[in-house]
């Protein structure tokens, strides 16, 4: 299961930050990504959680002129970062970003979207 946020809209503000609890804030997550976890109003957040409800990840993103960046994508387990990902490109495609890119290719390639 994954649920989406927007930073900084008041009726799931305190959801997110409860949702993604100190994982977004651990030292090991910071080290796994290469640098720590910052954000602003307007980025969107994907939280995954496995059958049980335990969270088994994390992806950010903000839109910007030259598409969709996605800044972070934290998952434990090609599953989660499978789901992540299909989640980014399904908001992508319906927000008609024409690129989804990132400045760690590694963790999510340059992907161009088509209708």
């Amino acid at each position: 299961m994954i649920k989406q946020f927007t930073q900084g809209n008041p009726a799931t503000e305190d959801d997110l930050f409860i949702s993604l609890g100190s994982m977004v804030l651990s030292k090991d997550v910071h080290d796994k990504m290469g640098k720590p976890v910052n954000s602003r109003t307007g980025d969107i957040w994907w939280i995954v959680y496995d059958r049980q409800g335990a969270r088994m990840g994390f992806a950010q993103a903000r839109g910007q002129a030259a598409g969709l960046n996605v800044r972070y994508l934290y998952a434990n387990g090609l599953a989660a970062k499978t789901e992540l990902t299909q989640e980014i490109l399904k908001y992508a495609k319906a927000s008609s970003c024409g690129r989804v890119f990132s400045q760690h290719p590694a963790n999510f390639p340059t992907t161009n979207i088509t209708a």
